[in-house]
């Protein structure tokens, strides 16, 4: 399996050049899941959750974990091609989100 450098999208943009029905490629995950949730009753600070989340970095089998500003999880992902009933992987990405401007 090729892997790409962060930002990388040649996997994406060989799909586009190869397969004329496939005009766009992207992925827009809204983060809805947010729940706030007070850590003191175990002991916890969550201000001290949050600066040791920044710290962690990992490497997976995917390759390297982390987690920016925003404490989302910065993770490698996989672009697959099943041809003739086979995944094929055709690279790898890693993901990174783009946050929108902070309201004035």
């Amino acid at each position: 399996a090729a892997k790409l450098a962060d930002g990388d999208l040649t996997g994406a943009t060989s799909v586009l050049e190869q397969c004329d029905d496939v005009l766009e490629i992207s992925l827009a995950l809204p983060n809805l899941h947010c729940n706030l949730l007070d850590l003191s009753r175990f002991g916890l600070k969550n201000e001290d959750v949050r600066n040791a989340l920044t710290k962690i970095k990992y490497e997976s089998a995917m390759g390297p974990v982390t987690f920016d500003d925003h404490n989302q999880a910065v993770l490698p992902m996989v672009l697959l091609e099943v041809a003739d009933g086979k995944p094929l992987i055709k690279g790898a990405i890693t993901t990174k989100i783009e946050y929108p401007a902070a309201a004035k």
